[in-house]
């Protein structure tokens, strides 16, 4: 009597036992996937981050190289002036002095 009832007990372990581990395979693999589509989200997250940041820096980068250029400009043309003022003062006081 006993060996019959071991019988369906222990066929029934190992079945909860298949049972749960199909479960657990189920588990970490819905986990696996979850885990690469979310680390997949993050990837394109940061890439989009990286390449906006990239732009603004150029942005920022171009607009600091326009302004350079617009003061290096306007420094010649103020020095050109003042050179012109300074000639023209020295010219008028050259011609005061002859006179």
């Amino acid at each position: 009597m006993t060996t019959a009832k071991t019988k369906p007990t222990t066929q029934a372990i190992e079945t909860a036992l298949e049972a749960g581990q199909e479960r657990f395979e189920q588990a970490v693999k819905s986990g696996a996937e979850t885990a690469t589509k979310n680390m997949e989200q993050l990837i394109t997250f940061a890439r989009k981050q990286f390449d906006d940041s990239v732009a603004a820096l150029n942005e920022v980068s171009g607009l600091s190289k326009g302004h350079m250029e617009a003061l290096v400009a306007s420094t010649q043309a103020a020095t050109k002036g003042a050179e012109a003022l300074t000639k023209a003062a020295a010219d008028y006081s050259k011609s005061r002095w002859k006179s």
